[in-house]
C-alpha cells in the first residue's frame, strides 16, 4: 500500500459528545456545520479510534503525551475528562473538567460534566454549584436544571439520613 501524505481534518461537535455521553438518540443534523469546530489536538483522531476499540488506557496515555507536547490544554482536559468518565474514575474526571472550566469559564460542557462527576462522588453541594455555573452560561439547558435539582434533593436526603441515624 503506497504511503499517503494526506492529513485528515477532525471536527468536534460538543453537543454531539454530550448526547453520546448521556446515551441520547443522535439527532439528524443534515450536515449542520455551524456547531462544529476544528480539533486542535493532533492526536485526537487516534484517541477516538483507541477509545472506540475499548483501549481507554492507551487513549489516556496518548492524551497525556499530547498535553506534554503542549497541545490545546482545553481540548486535552475535556477529552481526558470524557475518558476518565468512561473509566468511572470520578476523581480524575472531576480534575479534568475543573481544569477545563478554569481554562474557559464560559464552557458549558465543562461545568455540566463537572457537575455529573461530582454527583457520582456524592459531592452533591459542589455538583449543584457546577450545574448552577452551567446554567449561568446556558439557562435553557434542561439537563443542568435536572442535575441541580437532583443534587439538591440528594444532599437534603443524606443530611436528613445523617440526623436520623445520630438520632
Amino acid at each position: 500500500m503506497p504511503e499517503s501524505n494526506e492529513q485528515q481534518a477532525f471536527f468536534i461537535d460538543d453537543d454531539l459528545i454530550e448526547r453520546l455521553m448521556r446515551g441520547d438518540a443522535l439527532p439528524d443534523r443534515g450536515g449542520d456545520k455551524a456547531k462544529q469546530r476544528p480539533a486542535e489536538v493532533s492526536s485526537l483522531a487516534k484517541v477516538v479510534t483507541l477509545a472506540g476499540e475499548g483501549k481507554l488506557d492507551d487513549a489516556v496515555r496518548e492524551l497525556e503525551a499530547a498535553a506534554k507536547r503542549g497541545d490545546n490544554p482545553l481540548e486535552v482536559s475535556l477529552a481526558l475528562g470524557h475518558l476518565r468518565f468512561e473509566q468511572q474514575n470520578w476523581v480524575e474526571a472531576a480534575r479534568c473538567y475543573a481544569s477545563a472550566a478554569e481554562l474557559d469559564p464560559k464552557h458549558r460542557t465543562a461545568f455540566y460534566n463537572l457537575g455529573l462527576v461530582l454527583e457520582r462522588q456524592g459531592e452533591f453541594d459542589d455538583a449543584s454549584q457546577a450545574f448552577t455555573e452551567a446554567l449561568a452560561i446556558d439557562a435553557k439547558r434542561w439537563q443542568a436544571h435536572l442535575g441541580r435539582g437532583l443534587s439538591r434533593l440528594e444532599d437534603r436526603c443524606w443530611r436528613w439520613w445523617g440526623r436520623w441515624c445520630r438520632g
